[in-house]
C-alpha cells in the first residue's frame, strides 16, 4: 500500500518598492521622484504626468 505524504507550507513574502526617478541628464537634477508598491503602466503613466 503507498503511502502519500502531503507537505503545506506558510511563507510570508516581503515585498519591493519601486522608485521612478526623472532628471536632467546635463546637470543631474532630480526633476521629479516616485515611490511605490507596485511597477505597473498605470504607475508609469502616473509619474510621467504634469503636477
Amino acid at each position: 500500500m503507498n503511502r502519500i505524504e502531503y507537505r503545506i507550507e506558510y511563507r510570508i513574502e516581503y515585498g519591493t518598492q519601486t522608485s521612478i526617478a526623472s532628471f536632467e541628464v546635463a546637470t543631474v537634477l532630480v526633476i521629479k521622484a516616485s515611490l511605490g508598491d507596485t511597477s505597473t503602466e498605470v504607475d508609469y503613466l502616473e509619474h510621467d504626468q504634469p503636477d
